[in-house]
C-alpha cells in the first residue's frame, strides 16, 4: 500500500521544505483552509504556512495554478507563478480575447 505526499521544495538548492501526507477524503476535508478555499488552494496555503507574508514567490504546476490560489497568496504578500488553465472562474477571458491582442502604444 503506497502513500501520497504533496511537497514544497526550494528550487535553487533542491531542498525539500515541507511534505504533507495525503490521507482519506474525510480527514483531508478537516484540514486548515478547506472551509474557505478550494482543495488545491487550501493545500498550497498549508504547505506555504512558514513562508507566507515574506514576499516569496511560489512556482506551481497546473495542478495548483488557479486564480483562487494566486489571490489567496497575494493577500498574504506571497506571489505565484504558474500556468492557469482555461475555464476557471475569474480568469480574464474578455481581456485575453480582446485587449491583449490589440496593439499598444510604446
Amino acid at each position: 500500500k503506497g502513500s501520497e505526499y504533496k511537497n514544497l521544495a526550494e528550487c535553487t538548492f533542491g531542498i525539500m521544505l515541507h511534505l504533507e501526507l495525503q490521507e482519506g477524503k474525510e480527514e483531508m476535508g478537516t484540514r486548515q483552509y478547506n472551509s474557505q478555499y478550494p482543495k488545491h488552494t487550501a493545500l498550497v496555503l498549508r504547505i506555504m504556512q512558514n513562508y507566507l507574508g515574506k514576499g516569496h514567490i511560489l512556482y506551481g504546476d497546473s495542478a495548483f495554478a488557479s486564480l483562487s490560489t494566486a489571490v489567496a497568496l497575494l493577500e498574504r504578500n506571497t506571489f505565484f507563478t504558474g500556468l492557469v488553465k482555461t475555464a476557471y472562474s475569474g480568469f480574464p477571458k474578455a481581456y485575453l480575447n480582446g485587449a491583449a491582442w490589440e496593439p499598444h502604444p510604446p
